[in-house]
């Protein structure tokens, strides 16, 4: 019995997946180096007995305690949960982690905890929104081409006409001034253009209540 307990405990503390060890009340019992390396905890011993849940954000953890109440009370067959570490004080980013949960369970089959293995997605996340990016940036690239090409051939004939106009009204001011308020938004289109199309990432600004939209000044 013995052996097989320290061979339990080997693999335990040499797995390269986090492995936390939850009781019914979500406080952390066991947690493996690979686990304390991955949620920032220095000394796993100073956690146990530590709410797994203060480890995140209030928001995030009231998410997360709703999700093991459904697995804990054998209401919700899902058993892979998400969640996002708080920034820590040394200004650190967020850490983004899926873990697997198994219910535990005492010799009358009740349960009695929760058994988390974890895996740290972040790096997968950058890079899944990174693509995302690059598409919409992609995606804009191609408006703004479009944009061009039919705007262009009517902004020609408008700056045009308006340049003729001013040329032959050279003595009404009042007209002149109008005119050059059509070339100065003219102007203001084109340089627009310029600006999307020389995007290299996306910032948004907000419109109105409710509403974002691309930041390209």
């Amino acid at each position: 019995m013995k052996a097989v307990r320290s061979h339990f405990e080997n693999i335990f503390e040499n797995a390269p997946m986090g492995i936390l060890t939850l009781g019914p009340d979500y406080r952390i019992a066991l947690v493996n180096p690979a686990a304390a390396r991955m949620h920032r905890i220095r000394n796993p011993e100073e956690v146990r007995g530590a709410s797994f849940l203060d480890l995140m954000d209030t928001r995030e953890a009231e998410e997360v305690k709703y999700l093991l109440d459904l697995i804990l009370h054998q209401q919700e067959s899902r058993n892979t949960i998400p969640y996002t570490l708080r920034d820590d004080a040394n200004g650190k980013p967020s850490v983004h982690i899926e873990a697997t949960t198994t219910l535990l369970r005492d010799d009358g089959y009740a349960p009695i905890g929760l058994l988390l293995m974890c895996n740290d997605v972040t790096e997968n996340l950058l890079l899944e929104e990174r693509a995302k990016t690059s598409e919409k940036l992609a995606l804009i690239g191609q408006l703004t081409v479009t944009l061009r090409h039919r705007i262009n051939n009517p902004l020609q004939t408008i700056s045009g006409n308006a340049e003729m106009l001013m040329q032959s009204l050279a003595h009404d001011e009042k007209t002149r001034s109008r005119l050059q308020a059509i070339l100065d938004a003219e102007d203001r289109i084109r340089r627009f253009l310029a600006a999307v199309g020389g995007l290299d990432h996306l910032d948004t600004v907000s419109y109105e209540e409710g509403i974002e939209m691309l930041d390209v000044d």
